[in-house]
């Protein structure tokens, strides 16, 4: 018996094993934890910018790029922009990508990443002058969904008082409501709009002279996130990435592309 019992750990020792084994499994939970990949979520297809699976595009080659010098696993979240928000309120997600560094938010802003050059597209046939932004609230307008929240005070103040002022989702689609004559003015992204205007040309087989008004100052986009830290390592890698000249490249390689898919 007493054999056995010099074989066999006592009460204490079995309490102190159980312990290292929970502190173990502690310890391995939490380094999967902090290893897990940061969920970012991210808009829908959106070319140039976001590919139909956010494997490629403008915006994702940029933030890819970001995260790959961070040496930080990403994890892209494909949703509409409303429900970016609400995910991003509820911590569904670590950070949200494309958030007006002029509009407040919760969380942590990082530096900016890239821009919208936003433009007023009109049909060259009705001669319309466009010479700033107020001028908007002389036409009928469409833009993006959420504009007047993304595009800063200006903006909104003036489109809010315009009765043919709309928000329509599907950006690329407004090519068609500018040449059917629904609407005056169509606003947005010049480089969504140019591509969206030769697939449409594809699809028709109608191509109409426009005019492209310059009125909109340049909209600066950062990231958002939950924890400061991951800002922080964002920044880092964003300056790296400026001073290697790779961010400048990613920009001039897929505006090349853009414009060969243009005038082809």
């Amino acid at each position: 018996m007493n054999e056995i019992n010099r074989q066999w750990p006592g009460p204490r020792s079995v309490a102190c094993l159980l312990g290292w084994l929970s502190l173990i499994t502690f310890c391995a939970s939490t380094v999967s934890a902090t290893n897990a990949p940061l969920r970012l979520a991210t808009r829908e297809y959106l070319p140039p910018y976001i590919n139909a699976d956010a494997t490629a595009g403008i915006e994702i080659d940029i933030v890819k790029a970001i995260f790959n010098q961070a040496k930080i696993e990403i994890k892209f979240v494909q949703m509409p922009d409303l429900r970016m928000t609400q995910a991003f309120s509820l911590k569904t997600v670590d950070g949200i990508l494309t958030q007006n560094v002029k509009v407040k938010s919760m969380g942590c802003a990082t530096d900016w990443y890239f821009t919208h050059p936003n433009v007023a597209i009109t049909l060259a046939q009705n001669e319309f002058s466009l010479h700033r932004l107020e001028d908007l609230s002389k036409y009928s307008v469409v833009t993006f969904d959420g504009a007047q929240v993304t595009l800063g005070k200006r903006f909104a103040d003036a489109v809010k008082n315009n009765p043919r002022y709309v928000e329509f989702e599907n950006q690329p689609g407004h090519i068609e409501l500018l040449y059917k004559g629904r609407f005056e003015v169509i606003f947005g992204d010049e480089w969504i709009l140019r591509l969206a205007r030769k697939n449409y040309f594809k699809k028709s087989g109608q191509l109409r002279n426009i005019r492209t008004h310059q009125i909109a100052a340049t909209e600066y986009f950062s990231v958002r996130f939950h924890d400061q830290k991951h800002c922080d390592s964002f920044n880092q890698a964003l300056k790296l990435i400026r001073n290697s000249g790779l961010h400048a490249a990613i920009l001039a390689a897929n505006r090349r592309r853009i414009d060969t898919i243009v005038k082809n």
